[in-house]
């Protein structure tokens, strides 16, 4: 029998990135989903995971908290949990006043899951079968953990910004890709964050898939492909060193996978 016709080539793909976009992006195509290598290519002596808190509710009754009302009794339970804890016209989302940032190493030890590098906020929601009522986002708390990062790089320092968060920019006409390509002020990241995420208001947060100066002494990794509420960042033995250092923000020194 013939052989079935090849199907097109897409003449747009990594060919018509830029150069400094080739250096990130072929090196690490065709890895696995959850290694290192998949994520950054090897030019760096380090690789760390840091983690980006929930928020969490010290008191919420989640016991006695009627996930799924099957009685009017239930439903008036949940209502008067619902009056003390929930934001106005927020059904479910706690009020600040009762919340605290939690990290995921935090977050394993109160729901009595092991830790690992490789844990991830799924496989917590998996293990307990269902999602914490007391566990959800908060941008500021997020915001303050990559405020840090930005004052430890240098907020003035100009990177370059890949702004598509599930590293598929081979797939997109070069008309698109100068759309997500940028070259910014490291801490407008900072303001371009709370505008997405705000706007986006979904679960996780959303961050750029890359962030790096033209000097490629670091590099930041986040986004979809990724996901969790982390982010990951290469760098060399000086840096590291003084990022495993810093105050303020939960660190995870990672081998070959994250």
């Amino acid at each position: 029998m013939p052989r079935p016709p090849k199907p097109p080539q897409n003449k747009h793909m990594i060919k018509n990135l830029p150069r400094w976009m080739n250096w990130l992006i072929k090196t690490t195509r065709g890895k696995t989903v959850g290694e290192i290598a998949g994520v950054f290519p090897p030019v760096f002596d380090r690789y760390y995971k840091i983690y980006l808190p929930f928020a969490f509710a010290d008191k919420f009754p989640e016991d006695t908290y009627p996930a799924m009302p099957d009685s009017v009794d239930d439903m008036n339970a949940r209502a008067a949990i619902g009056k003390i804890f929930f934001d106005n016209n927020h059904w479910e989302k706690i009020k600040p006043d009762f919340l605290r940032p939690v990290y995921l190493r935090e977050l394993a030890e109160i729901y009595q899951v092991p830790f690992s590098e490789t844990l991830g906020v799924q496989e917590i929601y998996r293990k307990l079968g269902k999602k914490p009522i007391q566990l959800q986002r908060s941008i500021d708390y997020e915001v303050a953990v990559l405020d840090k990062i930005v004052e430890w790089l240098g907020p003035e320092k100009k990177v370059r910004q890949f702004d598509y968060g599930n590293f598929q920019l081979g797939s997109l006409h070069t008309a698109y890709q100068q759309d997500w390509i940028k070259v910014i002020k490291l801490s407008d990241w900072l303001v371009t964050f709370r505008q997405q995420n705000e706007l986006l208001n979904q679960p996780f947060p959303y961050l750029s898939a890359y962030l790096f100066p033209p000097k490629k002494d670091w590099c930041i990794a986040a986004g979809n492909r990724l996901g969790g509420h982390f982010l990951l960042i290469g760098l060399n033995h000086p840096a590291g060193e003084a990022l495993e250092n810093l105050k303020g923000i939960e660190v995870e020194r990672l081998t070959s996978r994250y």
